[in-house]
């Protein structure tokens, strides 16, 4: 697909970093929960998690059309983001010996 002009290169580059950024913070996030899981319970966290995993994308889905369809699509996208940076700002100062750890396995 041909790049017709700087807004298309702009968008495929910006999505390109959020790919990354997914695919490195989900594998980060599955190491840590591995990493921390009792080897007994292992197998049971790592199903439990996948099908949270699962269901949430297609809640995601459905929450991201119906926002769209109540707010538009710019409305949908600035609520989304507005919410997303609220969502790490509350986990912030929830849990914020997460936002200091430095390594994988202590």
């Amino acid at each position: 697909m041909p790049l017709h002009s700087v807004s298309d290169l702009f968008g495929q580059r910006a999505y390109m970093r959020m790919w990354f950024a997914r695919l490195f913070g989900t594998t980060g996030g599955q190491t840590l929960m591995q990493i921390e899981t009792p080897n007994a319970m292992r197998g049971r966290v790592s199903v439990v998690n996948s099908v949270f995993i699962g269901a949430s994308n297609q809640l995601g889905e459905f929450k991201s059309g119906a926002t769209a369809a109540l707010l538009g699509p710019v409305g949908s996208v600035v609520a989304g983001g507005v919410g997303t940076l609220l969502v790490a700002a509350l986990w912030l100062s929830w849990f914020p010996s997460l936002a200091r750890r430095d390594r994988m396995a202590s």
